[in-house]
């Protein structure tokens, strides 16, 4: 993934990112060469990725241990218009921009069908979810015959993480008065995305170095 240093996603938000947006993008080879991809929740457990897909998806039938997978973990994004700005760069150009939020992970795949590892993987994930409820529910509700027939329906997949790389594409490259005027637009517009991208430019302006931080002179 391109990252210039402007837009480097900070590592130790990587894991509530994932936890928070749950679906990733499982991308994977086929024996062909070719690319096979589909969107499933995801449990990022230490140096592992807990993964269950059905067994009825032709992705499935092109796992093997060893092989190399990419899970894309796409957070809000959304259209900023260059009417937004407020002042007029005589250095760059008035354009229009793409921000978002999103983090990539790499590493090697382990199928695991044993029904211990399924029980755990589908565990740990309706667990993470049903925890934000006031009345979670629990696989083990479940009538343990339920659980035994859909075992055969299910494929698990570890996946070992080998690295992880983020980017938080949110105009650091702009002035803050055209920041505050693209945070400003996107809540006008104001539809879910819009909100969330315009939530995170907000917490990347008010963190942003001061021109006396980025000359050395803070605290002198």
């Amino acid at each position: 993934m391109y990252v210039p240093n402007s837009y480097q996603f900070p590592e130790e938000g990587y894991r509530e990112f994932v936890a928070e947006q749950v679906g990733a993008h499982f991308v994977t080879h086929t024996e062909a060469g070719g690319l096979e991809s589909t969107l499933l929740p995801i449990v990022w457990e230490k140096d592992r990725v807990l993964i269950h897909m059905a067994a009825d998806n032709p992705q499935s039938q092109h796992l093997s241990d060893g092989d190399e997978a990419l899970l894309i973990v796409q957070g809000p994004q959304a259209y900023v218009s260059p009417r937004w700005e407020a002042v007029r760069e005589l250095t760059r150009p008035m354009v229009p921009t793409w921000n978002y939020l999103q983090v990539q992970l790499r590493g090697t795949i382990a199928v695991r069908n044993e029904e211990e590892f399924l029980l755990r993987a589908m565990g740990k994930l309706t667990n993470q979810e049903e925890n934000k409820r006031e009345d979670p529910w629990r696989v083990h509700e479940l009538p343990i015959a339920n659980v035994h027939a859909a075992m055969p329906r299910i494929v698990g997949v570890e996946v070992a993480v080998t690295s992880v790389e983020g980017k938080a594409k949110l105009s650091q490259n702009h002035s803050a008065e055209n920041r505050r005027g693209q945070i400003a637009g996107l809540r006008e517009r104001g539809r879910a995305q819009d909100l969330a991208i315009a939530d995170a430019m907000e917490e990347a302006l008010a963190n942003a170095p001061t021109m006396a931080e980025l000359s050395g002179l803070a605290g002198d």
